[in-house]
């Protein structure tokens, strides 16, 4: 018998499709010849090939017993063994496969999809990498090496390789729908929704691709549309509670306070130990004495051991919520001290920065300086600036003044900080000193980019309101860039404010409020920027509205404010409760209601725990009983 022969006239079968017939010929040579190499390795592929994987797998053993360094024969062992459920003894031979030959693209492709199944991704990732640098035109390997780029956050590098993806392999569908969640990541937020929208074109019947286009939607302030695309996953499957949480978020920020607990409550039904769920219930929620969800609370927590930190957190102030909801206020306020504790444990607060920071924005804007700088702002009289520290009331004197018919208001925005970094080339961090190289353009150019940013989401209002707190850093500049702009600076009793920040579970970081002490320090030294402006700022440039007489005389108030606007009284302003519009910091539940009083002095009912507060704010003569 013509060994040569019959192993050419095999292997031909094997290639048009006669697996059969290829694995007969196989064996004739082999009972001629036992030990051939060659018949052992193509009828080991042949099984695999059939099915018969175990049956393979012996083969490619008795080859590298036979010759230890045949390189493709511990590759395919490798496969076999991995799709015969043995990864991690797949690996070995993969290894010995490719010290074997460093060239094995095979080998190293396979190795890296199974390192990346057993959730082992830096590994991974160098396999793909070494695959990549061997044969860059993988279309597969390239979506595969993509997904592996996103878990490890490395979100830009994923996005990279998805377009590369798709540019060697326009068909290869499942690379849209994770190429918009890497885009989705990095915040490119339309280019998401295009990449999400077109996978939904191709697979519509995707929970998943749905509630993905809700989280975008989401961001991108198109609530309506984004709860649409969430009852959509929920329709495909309503099973998912990811979109049954994000719905009820929405409907939180739409002011549907009622239906977000009617589906936070099926969803803790369904996911009785997830501690997000009782955080979100509890932000729009009166609770009662008896409320079997605080005893549900209560047993999660006291077996707080298995649970992570972030679940405590929001457990801790979940309760405090609930226990100052019954009447349990020294019970709440001890809730409060072990939640901001853990999480200031878990931040990075430098406080004499963040303190010098304040101190140098004084020093830097002198009389002298905003005198040089002034003329050369974007003359636009529609910007309303509310400033102050969180929780004085800045989201109260938004919704009355955003229920004027001729006001926009649009909530916590990072613009004028983005437009002072875009405009300058100056990061941030280096405000304010940077501000005596800032040119009269450059100031210019903040004010227009401001305005056009705010102006393209309101392009109808008279007026547009921005109630990020925190631009009390910025209001110097804010005159500079924006002359004919309001600023109206929200005041309210130090202990209140201080107590109620510390009472909060922000949406955004404030990394001084988790410490009674380090939050008295950074009030007073809000105070006293507050008080330079005051002395710098032109009179009549910035109106001071005290929380407490707006809970007192709502009307007389208001008219303030909407005459400081420059803009004619209307009552709607009174009934800022019926404004139907989004509301995403904490406050969305208490502009819902009619003005009230109970927040007027509530620190009182905390007693001891809070004297450390009152002592760094010069307050130690005040009793809380």
């Amino acid at each position: 018998m013509n060994i040569a022969a019959v192993l050419r006239e095999a292997d031909g079968l094997q290639k048009r499709g006669d697996i059969a017939g290829a694995i007969a010929g196989y064996q004739k040579v082999l009972k001629r010849e036992p030990s051939n190499i060659d018949a052992l390795f193509l009828l080991g592929q042949a099984y695999c090939q059939q099915g018969q994987v175990e049956a393979g797998s012996k083969l490619f053993r008795k080859i590298v017993t036979l010759r230890p360094n045949h390189a493709p024969a511990h590759a395919l062992l490798g496969m076999a063994l991995a799709r015969l459920g043995n990864p991690d003894e797949a690996l070995v031979f993969l290894e010995k496969a490719v010290r074997a030959d460093n060239t094995l693209v095979m080998a190293f492709g396979v190795r890296a999809d199974i390192l990346a199944a057993l959730g082992r991704d830096r590994e991974a990732a160098e396999n793909f990498q070494r695959v990549l640098a061997l044969n860059p035109g993988l279309a597969e390997v390239h979506c595969n090496f993509a997904n592996v780029l996103q878990r490890l956050a490395r979100y830009d590098d994923a996005v990279r390789h998805y377009r590369t993806a798709l540019k060697l392999r326009p068909d290869l569908k499942r690379v849209h729908g994770n190429l918009g969640r890497a885009l989705f990541a990095l915040g490119r937020l339309s280019e998401a929704l295009d990449s999400v929208e077109r996978a939904i074109a191709i697979e519509p019947d995707s929970a998943q691709l749905h509630h993905a286009r809700g989280l975008i939607l989401k961001d991108l302030e198109r609530y309506q549309e984004s709860l649409s695309s969430f009852d959509k996953a929920l329709a495909l499957d309503p099973s998912d509670l990811a979109s049954m949480a994000n719905k009820a978020t929405l409907l939180q920020i739409l002011g549907r306070l009622d239906d977000a607990r009617a589906v936070l409550k099926q969803v803790i039904a369904r996911e009785p130990g997830n501690s997000a769920n009782y955080l979100k219930l509890s932000q729009g929620t009166q609770f009662k004495e008896g409320d079997a969800d605080i005893a549900a609370m209560e047993q999660l927590l006291s077996a707080a051991g298995a649970r992570s930190e972030a679940e405590r957190i929001d457990l801790h102030f979940a309760l405090a919520k609930a226990y100052r909801d019954i009447g349990k206020p020294a019970q709440s306020f001890q809730q409060l001290i072990h939640g901001n504790a853990l999480r200031r444990r878990a931040i990075d607060y430098a406080e004499h920065a963040a303190l010098d920071r304040l101190d140098r924005v004084c020093r830097v804007f002198t009389p002298e300086l905003m005198q040089a700088k002034a003329g050369a702002g974007n003359p636009s009289d529609k910007p309303v600036f509310i400033i102050g520290m969180p929780r004085s009331g800045t989201t109260l004197l938004e919704q009355i003044l955003g229920s004027h018919p001729r006001v926009s208001p649009l909530g916590e925005r990072d613009v004028f900080e983005k437009a002072f970094t875009a405009s300058t080339g100056r990061g941030a961090a280096e405000y304010p000193d940077c501000l005596a190289d800032v040119t009269p353009a450059q100031i210019g150019a903040i004010g227009a980019a401001y305005v056009d940013t705010m102006g393209a989401l309101a392009p109808a209002a008279d007026r547009f309101t921005d109630k990020l707190p925190l631009n009390f850093l910025y209001a110097g500049l804010i005159r500079l860039a924006l002359p004919n702009a309001r600023i109206i600076h929200a005041r309210r009793d130090p202990v209140d404010t201080c107590v109620s920040c510390f009472a909060t579970d922000f949406a955004r970081d404030q990394p001084f409020a988790y410490d009674l002490a380090e939050l008295g320090r950074y009030y007073r030294a809000y105070e006293k920027l507050m008080d330079h402006w005051r002395r710098v700022l032109p009179e009549g440039s910035m109106l001071e509205v005290q929380y407490e007489d707006v809970v007192g005389d709502i009307e007389a108030q208001a008219r303030r404010i909407v005459a400081h606007c420059g803009l004619e009284w209307d009552a709607a302003c009174l009934a800022f409760y019926k404004l139907e519009r989004p509301v995403v910091t904490a406050s969305a539940a208490q502009v819902r209601q009619p003005i009230y009083r109970d927040s007027v002095g509530r620190w009182r009912e905390y007693g001891e725990p809070v004297r450390p507060l009152l002592a760094v704010l010069g307050l130690p003569e005040q009793t809380p009983f």
